[in-house]
């Protein structure tokens, strides 16, 4: 009699032989939403007896949050936690550098003071509308392209100081060689 047997594969890249892609059942999870992310970061401050945090920085570590697993949140949480005796913003963003840099065509940019559009001349259209795209919540982000020189580094660097968020930069000359 034949046993039937189950293997599961969790993994967050799906690399199969072709001989046996046919055979296999793949089910893709959704990383966490802002929903969620806000139920595990205040079950978390439950836990830990942290029950003053304010809304702005619950928001902020949200934001920051988004693109984690649930696994990889909850050890910013925790790291932050025993680093400095509270959550902050801080230990979030070097948890994603971290699995950033494991990219090689990723690049991880933190925004600087000087980083603001202020400091653009022109382009005032593209800036409103960036400021207002990022404040609705139907984008998940901008991808901008060009010739070079024409100011798209500078003003997505403007974006990151406006919002405070950090910066993803993807090198297409690292992904596809330098053509």
């Amino acid at each position: 009699q034949k046993q039937k047997n189950l293997i599961i594969f969790l993994s967050p890249e799906i690399i199969l032989p072709k001989e046996i892609e046919k055979l296999i059942l793949i089910d893709e999870f959704e990383y966490p939403s802002k929903d969620q992310l806000k139920s595990y970061l205040i079950s978390f401050c439950h836990q830990i007896g942290q029950n003053e945090i304010p809304n702005d920085v619950i928001e902020k570590i949200i934001s920051l949050g988004l693109g984690l697993t649930k696994s990889e949140f909850l050890s910013a949480l925790s790291l932050s936690t025993v680093k400095t005796g509270t959550i902050n913003c801080k230990d979030v963003i070097n948890i994603k550098k971290q699995l950033i840099r494991k990219n090689p065509v990723l690049e991880f940019y933190e925004p600087q003071d000087e980083d603001r559009f202020d400091n653009i001349g022109g382009y005032e259209v593209l800036k409103t509308f960036l400021l207002r795209t990022y404040k609705s919540s139907l984008a998940k982000g901008v991808l901008l392209l060009g010739v070079p020189g024409t100011g798209k580094s500078s003003v997505a660097r403007a974006m990151s100081g406006e919002t405070g968020l950090p910066l993803l930069i993807l090198n297409f000359a690292r992904s596809f060689g330098s053509l």
